[in-house]
């Protein structure tokens, strides 16, 4: 069995190297989705060996209640 993880994540410089290293040790493939971040969590993630990839003007679209 081949497992990935994919994290979501948005701003999460601070903690992303220490997820993906953690998940790592327990999956095949960890990637990590960066939300509209405006730190450095996309390259932070490749740092500790995510593929990681960042949404591209990725808008809420909002309805009125």
């Amino acid at each position: 069995m081949y497992v990935t993880a994919i994290v979501p994540a948005h701003n999460e410089a601070g903690n992303i190297k220490r997820a993906v290293r953690a998940l790592k040790k327990q999956v095949d493939k960890v990637i990590v989705v960066c939300d509209r971040c405006d730190d450095d969590t996309y390259q932070r993630a490749q740092q500790a060996g995510a593929r990681a990839f960042e949404t591209v003007q990725n808008e809420v679209e909002r309805r009125g209640r």
